[in-house]
C-alpha cells in the first residue's frame, strides 16, 4: 500500500495487458471507493491509495513519483511493508522447499534467497543492486541536509540475549571449475584529484588535505564502549587455507618513500610491536623500534628452539 502521488505513465500500445481498469482506489479523505475505468494515455492519478495490485505487461510502466528532503514537512514516504522480490527473485515461491531461482538452489545459499526483506537477482548477469550518492546533492537552498554521503550502508545490532551472531556486511564469491576468469570477494577503489597527501601514524587526516583511504577499520563507532575491539583484520581458514596472507604488488606502492626506495609497505608508530607467540600464548619473539633504537626480544631459553636460533642469554643475544 502506498500513500503518495501515484503517477501512471501508460503506453497505449500495451494497455490491453494492464489490469488498472479493474483496480479500486479511494482518496486520502476517505470518500469511498470506486472502480476507475481505463485512463487515457499519460493520465495522472493523484492522492490515491492503491487497494490490491497493478499488473503491467508488455511495455507498460507504472511509476511511483515523489521527491522531498529527509526531515522536511513535505516528506513523501512510499512504504512497502512486505518482502520485495526483484528480477529473477520474483520467481521465488516462499512456500516451496526448493526455490526455483539459482541463488536459492546453490549449496549453503538458500538462506540468502529465503530470508531477505529485499531480494534482487539480476536477470541478465549484470549488477544485482546498486546504491549511489553524490555530495553535491547534500544541500538544499544552501543548507546542508546530510553530513556524510554514503553510497551503500549496512548495520547490525547484536542484542539477542545469549549466543547472537551479527554481521554489518557479508560478501561471498565462488569460483567454479569451468571458469578461467578471476574472482573477488570484494574490490574497493578510490581516486584522488586534490593533493598528494602522505599520511603517517600520527597524522591520518590533515586539514583540507584530508585523505584518500581504500579501507578504514575503526573501533568504537564514535560511542564510548567499555572494552576495546578484538582485531581490525583476522585472516583465517574456513574449510580451506590462504596461500599467502598479504601480498604487495611490485608496482603497487609509490616509489621514493622509505629507505628501500620502492615504497612503504607497513608503517607503525613508535613502540608498536611485531610479535610471534606459541599456542599457549607465551611470546617467542618481538621486534619493535622507539626513540632508543631498534629492538629485538628473543626467547629467554633455547628449549624447543631450532639450532641457530637467537635467544636472550641474560640480556645478551646468543645463538642456540
Amino acid at each position: 500500500m502506498w500513500k503518495s502521488t501515484l503517477t501512471a505513465l501508460l503506453v497505449s500500445a500495451a494497455m490491453a495487458g494492464v489490469a488498472i481498469a479493474q483496480s479500486h482506489f479511494f482518496d486520502n479523505q476517505g470518500n469511498g471507493t470506486g472502480v476507475y475505468s481505463l485512463p487515457p494515455t499519460g493520465a495522472t492519478l493523484q492522492n490515491v491509495t492503491l487497494i490490491g495490485s497493478i499488473v503491467a505487461k508488455g511495455n507498460g510502466f507504472v511509476w511511483l513519483v515523489g521527491h522531498s528532503n529527509p526531515g522536511s514537512s513535505a516528506t513523501v514516504l512510499n512504504k512497502i511493508s512486505d518482502r520485495l522480490l526483484v528480477g529473477q527473485a520474483a520467481a521465488l515461491n516462499d512456500t516451496s522447499t526448493t526455490p526455483p531461482d539459482w541463488l536459492g538452489s546453490t549449496t549453503n545459499w538458500a538462506y540468502l534467497a529465503s530470508e531477505p526483506q529485499l531480494l534482487s537477482i539480476s536477470t541478465n548477469g549484470t549488477t544485482g543492486i546498486t546504491g549511489a550518492s553524490r555530495s553535491s546533492d547534500s544541500t538544499a537552498g544552501g543548507v546542508a541536509i546530510a553530513s556524510t554521503s554514503i553510497g551503500i550502508a549496512g548495520a547490525c545490532l547484536n542484542d539477542l540475549v545469549g549466543a547472537g551472531n551479527c554481521w554489518g556486511a557479508y560478501f561471498e564469491a565462488r569460483r567454479t571449475a569451468n571458469t578461467t576468469g578471476p574472482t573477488y570477494g570484494f574490490e574497493a577503489d578510490v581516486t584522488n584529484s586534490k593533493v598528494d597527501f602522505i599520511p603517517q601514524p600520527y597524522t591520518l587526516i590533515s586539514g583540507v588535505n584530508s585523505s584518500t583511504y581504500d579501507g578504514v577499520f575503526a573501533c568504537g563507532a564514535g560511542l564510548t564502549p567499555p572494552y576495546p575491539c578484538a582485531a581490525a583484520i583476522a585472516i583465517s581458514n574456513n574449510s580451506q587455507t590462504w596461500n599467502k596472507g598479504i601480498v604487495f604488488a611490485n608496482a603497487g606502492l609509490t616509489p621514493g618513500q622509505g629507505a628501500g626506495g620502492n615504497g612503504v609497505a607497513i608503517e607503525m608508530a613508535s613502540g608498536q610491536t611485531v610479535r610471534w607467540i606459541k599456542s599457549d600464548g607465551s611470546t617467542l619473539g618481538e621486534v619493535w623500534a622507539d626513540a632508543n633504537g631498534m629492538h629485538f626480544k628473543p626467547p629467554t631459553s633455547c628449549t624447543g628452539q631450532a639450532s641457530g636460533s637467537l635467544w636472550n642469554n641474560a640480556g645478551t643475544p646468543a645463538i642456540c
